[in-house]
């Protein structure tokens, strides 16, 4: 729950307004919405997938789709990795105060303190070794969601220079224009050379 709140509420807010924003400024400016290209997803289309696709937002998708891409991907991956370390735990407890019963039991030269000793020190390892992989795997998942939202951030970039470039394309009549303005611009400079 907390990694799920965690992504849905402090992946890139600001930068998704900013995005939502520029997309805004960028048709108001325009005069029409830019067509941004999408990220598509590798998994097999749904219903909802299809329906998503007919109706593309009116700005880059990345980020939403990196948060979604997260959330369901490496947040369940990372609770059962949870679980797993949990059951470890229980289980290296359990045999070690198992031990701890079974020399009380079956020795009377070691006493209950000797005994209580074998299943705290068997506790603790448990416990130390899980707190040890969970840490490492914490630190790891964390890596990948700022790699991943590094990745949605260039992915942004470059899908609005890519409709910025598209709005700024030139018609032939216009490329047309550039070429001869280009030319009298060579032609006076010529020109401006041989008056000196």
């Amino acid at each position: 729950m907390l990694t799920s709140d965690i992504l849905s509420q402090r992946f890139l807010p600001t930068a998704e307004r900013e995005l939502v924003y520029l997309a805004g400024r960028i048709a108001e400016l325009r005069g029409q919405l830019p067509k941004y290209p999408q990220p598509v997803s590798e998994l097999p289309d749904s219903p909802a997938v299809s329906l998503a696709k007919t109706a593309l937002p009116k700005w880059p998708g990345h980020i939403a789709f990196t948060r979604r891409y997260l959330q369901e991907e490496t947040v369940p991956a990372l609770q059962a990795l949870a679980q797993r370390l949990l059951v470890q735990s229980l289980g290296t407890s359990g045999v070690a105060t198992t031990l701890a019963g079974l020399l009380y039991v079956s020795s009377f030269t070691s006493g209950f303190y000797e005994a209580g000793a074998v299943a705290a020190l068997g506790i603790v390892y448990s416990l130390g070794r899980m707190q040890r992989k969970w840490e490492t795997a914490r630190r790891f998942w964390e890596g990948d969601v700022r790699e991943e939202g590094r990745k949605a951030v260039r992915a942004v970039e470059e899908s609005v220079s890519k409709a910025l470039a598209a709005q700024d394309s030139l018609s032939p009549k216009q490329v047309e224009e550039l070429q001869r303005a280009k030319e009298l611009l060579s032609k006076a400079g010529e020109l401006l050379s041989q008056l000196k």
